[in-house]
């Protein structure tokens, strides 16, 4: 230890200050988010600064200073030009995009230019550029015939899909129903959208899904969805004979009707007579299996007058519509 190290005092050693702490150069260096970009796709590039450090006396104390006050940050992509930029936030690097349009390998380069007319140049970065598949997707829901109800204000359906990572993204995704298309860019891998199925036409719909990718790539996918009315399903009984003469117990009761069929997704159909504790099925006759029409074979084990019985139509969401009437049965 010299002289001019340590002097000693009082109060003891106290430190030197004719020598400052140790400067650092500036600096400027590259990023991107990942070296394989898509071709087509706007891919971010980021120059880096570090300033550096110089070392100034102030009240017996050494201060840092930047050592370096940018003024323009330059970054360049072989084959497809380069962006100066001058804004006051330089000092703090900056991120620029940059389309790669075909595929290959592109030397990418920065620059830093000082107030003072120094230049820092970044380490070179190669970057890339893939073609994108074209784009495809996974249709979760609704899935093909499903059946939606529908009331005065329509019914809600939602449409879920997924798209694969590597696609030409932003994605534009088109859903076809009803005569009208709606649009809506996707960023992600994951869409859902809503839409509203029109209280008319009951019966199947056709409902599309296009996906457009940022190169103009399209693909698309058709199913239907059932609509049915969401009201309570509707049942009535054709005319039948009545009083039911009989010769013999048990007596078997004929009837047949009508139900809202598939406009209402009709499940089942029954009967029942309250009095005798008596139920059962009867049988779907409807053309399409829909219970639009059907048949049931009532026994009664006694005669009567005015027995009541009812015929109950229930639909796949469990609502029920009866319709109920009366028969006397005699010898």
């Amino acid at each position: 230890m010299t002289e001019h190290d340590v002097t000693e005092r009082d109060e003891g050693p106290v430190e030197s200050i004719t020598q400052p702490p140790d400067s650092s150069p500036p600096s400027v260096w590259l990023s991107m988010p990942s070296t394989q970009v898509v071709t087509g796709v706007p891919a971010s590039i980021t120059l880096h600064v570090d300033r550096g450090t110089n070392w100034i006396l102030q009240g017996g104390r050494w201060a840092p200073i930047p050592a370096a006050n940018f003024q323009e940050l330059v970054v360049a992509v072989q084959g497809l030009g380069e962006t100066r930029d001058h804004r006051d936030s330089v000092n703090s690097g900056g991120t620029y995009p940059f389309t790669f349009l075909s595929p290959g390998s592109y030397q990418v380069t920065g620059t830093g230019n000082t107030t003072d007319g120094r230049t820092y140049t970044a380490n070179p970065m190669t970057a890339t550029a893939v073609a994108p598949p074209p784009p495809s997707f996974t249709w979760n829901t609704p899935a093909d015939g499903t059946a939606v109800g529908v009331g005065p204000n329509g019914g809600s359906l939602t449409v879920d899909l997924t798209t694969p990572s590597g696609l030409a993204y932003p994605l534009t995704v088109q859903v076809g129903l009803d005569g009208t298309t709606t649009s809506d860019q996707d960023t992600g891998t994951h869409f859902t959208k809503s839409r509203t199925l029109a209280q008319t036409p009951l019966g199947p719909r056709p409902i599309t899904v296009t996906v457009v990718d940022a190169q103009g790539r399209s693909t698309s996918q058709s199913r239907s969805v059932v609509a049915q009315d969401s009201a309570p399903p509707a049942v009535s009984i054709n005319p039948f004979t009545n009083p039911l003469v009989v010769s013999q117990l048990p007596a078997v009761l004929s009837l047949s009707g009508t139900t809202s069929g598939a406009a209402s997704g009709i499940a089942s159909v029954g009967y029942s007579v309250p009095a005798l504790n008596i139920s059962g099925q009867a049988t779907n006759t409807g053309p399409n299996g829909d219970w639009s029409t059907w048949t049931a074979s009532i026994p009664f084990s006694t005669t009567g007058d005015g027995i009541a019985f009812s015929i109950t139509a229930t639909d796949v969401r469990g609502g029920t519509g009866s319709a109920t009437s009366q028969i006397t049965i005699q010898f």
